[in-house]
């Protein structure tokens, strides 16, 4: 799976802290918030990466490059004028090819467990799988309308609490199947919130909601934006744990290299050990590993 992230957005509530620092670039435990959202990405092995920028794109783009610093692929796209969620992911159709795609925000911190949600995305056969998650203030969100089989029926934008029928926030994290993009229009400003989803829901097409109660802030003004701040320690102590855990894994596999091991078994390792960074790591538990990756 590839993933879009969008970092294009002007930031206009987050003024005057974005007058000189575009909104992927605000510094959160001394790391820009894109940052942690690539290393995410990258622990769940999502490795070729579409970004689009607009406004200070040369302050992001010089800050990441070509993403290798971060053992990933990122192919850029530079936005003249604002296309949208849509609009943007449509532009680098061709680097998708006919891959499903994760969809996210560049600007926000979280950490959604995107290989569950493409899970849930491939169980139900789903168009889009879109994460929710509950909020105490659904006034504040566009919220979606599901039924018992997780399929959404409808949406409110920003609903009174006594109007309100869910109480399930949009995070802007999605799961698309490609031939999705075939339905937006070219070069045209479009929008997944906006446009694509209640025309999809009106029309009795497959999209799916998966529930999470994963840390997400989406710094959608300065008051998210203090309680982000105050939120960084926490918020990325399980990132930091599981970065700690990552290098426990290769510090093992760079014992077994050493002793001259190049074929990863169980035995070789010592029956019945475990890893906390991978269960499926063969150098220490009962299946092959997959691309371990090196945390930055």
């Amino acid at each position: 799976m590839k993933a879009m992230v969008m970092a294009a957005g002007l930031g206009t509530r987050l003024h005057p802290l974005t007058d000189y620092l575009p909104k992927p670039m605000v510094p959160i435990a001394n790391r820009p918030v894109l940052h942690h959202l690539l290393n995410l990405l990258a622990r769940h092995d999502i490795r070729q990466v579409g970004i689009n920028v607009h406004y200070f794109p040369e302050m992001i783009k010089a800050y990441f490059g070509d993403g290798s610093a971060l053992e990933m692929s990122i192919r850029w796209s530079q936005e003249e004028k604002l296309l949208g969620t849509a609009g943007g992911t449509k532009r680098l159709a061709d680097f998708f090819g006919r891959e499903t795609i994760l969809v996210t925000s560049g600007d926000g911190l979280h950490d959604i467990d995107v290989t569950a949600l493409l899970g849930h995305h491939q169980r139900t056969r789903a168009l889009a799988t879109l994460a929710l998650k509950p909020v105490d203030d659904p006034s504040s969100y566009g919220v979606a309308i599901i039924d018992r089989d997780t399929r959404i029926r409808g949406f409110q934008e920003k609903p009174r609490r006594d109007e309100a029928q869910s109480d399930l926030a949009n995070c802007g994290v999605y799961v698309i199947e490609p031939e999705l993009l075939d339905r937006v229009p070219e070069d045209t400003f479009y929008d997944f919130g906006e446009h694509v989803w209640p025309s999809l829901v009106a029309a009795g097409e497959p999209v799916y909601a998966y529930t999470t109660m994963a840390y997400w802030n989406d710094v959608g003004g300065l008051d998210e934006g203090v309680q982000l701040r105050e939120d960084g320690a926490a918020a990325l102590r399980r990132l930091v744990g599981d970065q700690r855990a990552q290098r426990s894994h290769l510090e093992r596999r760079r014992r077994l290299e050493v002793r001259g091991t190049r074929s990863w078994t169980r035995s070789s390792a010592g029956s019945g050990s475990t890893c906390r960074a991978r269960r499926s790591c063969p150098a220490c538990g009962p299946r092959r590993a997959a691309r371990s990756t090196r945390p930055r």
